[in-house]
């Protein structure tokens, strides 16, 4: 796919960093206070981890969840086009890969992508590389020591993370 029509938050984890957040209040023209979202959490769901800070960094925003295997594509693109941005979580890669490509979401995600931000939390960045839905055409590897690009890889700290602006892509190392 182009990235000519996509503005993507791609990072390890991307919640609560301010050089995100600015990022996205600019693209919608708001502040963060209104901005709604549509959280994907299939990947998380079928993880043992803690995520109270889940809760914690979404408390303050319209925010409702996008349960894929509940709902049939065509509502579930009706429900997403309501709301300003879509944030899909880590988890597992694997899993959150093959739920959407059963659910129909992967036929759904490049319409969504032309209109939507994307904001991706580790396995929910790695998603939409080449190596697995090929909707870019580089590779994500979250939670490294070191953040660098290196044989079409993008390798991010914690902290590190893209901003895809359209066809432009900035790297933050920092972006608290």
């Amino acid at each position: 796919m182009k990235r000519e029509k996509m503005r993507l938050i791609l990072a390890s984890r991307p919640e609560g960093k301010e050089k995100f957040i600015r990022q996205i209040e600019k693209w919608l023209g708001k502040s963060r206070a209104d901005i709604s979202v549509c959280l994907i959490n299939e990947a998380l769901a079928q993880s043992d981890d803690d995520c109270r800070w889940l809760l914690s960094a979404f408390s303050s925003l319209a925010t409702t969840f996008a349960n894929l295997r509940a709902v049939a594509p065509e509502q579930l693109k009706t429900k997403i086009l309501g709301y300003d941005l879509i944030w899909c979580f880590g988890g597992y890669t694997n899993e959150l890969l093959e739920t959407f490509e059963k659910t129909g979401f992967s036929e759904l995600l490049p319409k969504l992508l032309a209109g939507k931000i994307w904001v991706g939390s580790s396995a929910g960045a790695c998603v939409l590389a080449k190596n697995y839905l090929g909707l870019l055409d580089f590779s994500i590897s979250p939670h490294e020591k070191v953040t660098l690009f290196k044989e079409n890889t993008y390798f991010l700290t914690d902290s590190a993370g893209l901003i895809v602006d359209n066809h432009e892509i900035l790297l933050i190392e920092n972006a608290v």
